[in-house]
């Protein structure tokens, strides 16, 4: 998930070296999906990147497997190959889509609540036995129902954010999930901590695990 809101250029850098991270350890068998942030992320969500990482597989000229040391040895060098400039590709894309998203008026608001019901949905498509979650934001939600970053998040006003989503139908669940929060920040450290701590609470309720949340993701 990337934020796209007129908030976020800032942090365009942190967003393209997490992400070439992230590639950087795809395997055969994964999934990458990328969603946008944005005014629309529930109703219309952008969906530049949806790649399926194809799996190894040793194979002769018939399309039989093959056991053969130098057909193995030949056929994982062509694999590797072809991954590594997958990965390429994959990076250059992203790399375009958040330099110039072209998104106009979706850019006024930051709807992060209501893309991660659309990663959910994402998740469950794929039923994989470990998901993660990667959310780059400053983490701050600004939407017609709820704005983050005006008032003071207290536990009782979390609780109550959480409910109401829980009452609409609308929060999300997440099994087997790593959460990464790249690039949360706020205009001062009594918000960040408390931004911090309403998005723990929501995805400990959500059942997701926050591995990392903070600025610049350091390994992955």
């Amino acid at each position: 998930m990337v934020d796209l809101s007129e908030s976020s250029r800032k942090y365009m850098d942190t967003y393209i070296n997490s992400f070439d991270k992230v590639a950087g350890q795809l395997q055969g068998g994964d999934i990458l999906v990328v969603i946008s942030i944005d005014s629309q992320s529930t109703t219309d969500p952008l969906m530049p990147i949806n790649a399926a990482i194809p799996v190894f597989e040793a194979k002769n000229s018939l399309g039989q497997t093959t056991d053969s040391p130098l057909l193995v040895q030949k056929y994982k060098q062509e694999y590797t190959a072809g991954l590594d400039a997958l990965k390429k590709e994959l990076s250059g894309s992203f790399r375009s889509f958040v330099i110039e998203p072209s998104i106009g008026s979706r850019a006024k608001n930051t709807e992060i609540i209501g893309a991660l019901t659309v990663a959910e949905s994402i998740f469950s498509s794929y039923k994989k036995n470990e998901n993660a979650l990667l959310i780059m934001s400053d983490m701050i939600q600004d939407s017609r129902d709820l704005n983050l970053s005006r008032s003071k998040i207290t536990d009782s006003r979390t609780s109550m954010i959480i409910q109401t989503e829980k009452d609409r139908g609308s929060f999300p669940h997440f099994d087997n999930t790593r959460a990464y929060c790249i690039a949360a920040s706020a205009l001062d450290s009594d918000r960040y901590f408390q931004l911090k701590a309403f998005w723990l609470r929501y995805f400990a309720e959500a059942g997701a695990e926050v591995t990392f949340y903070g600025d610049t993701l350091i390994t992955f």
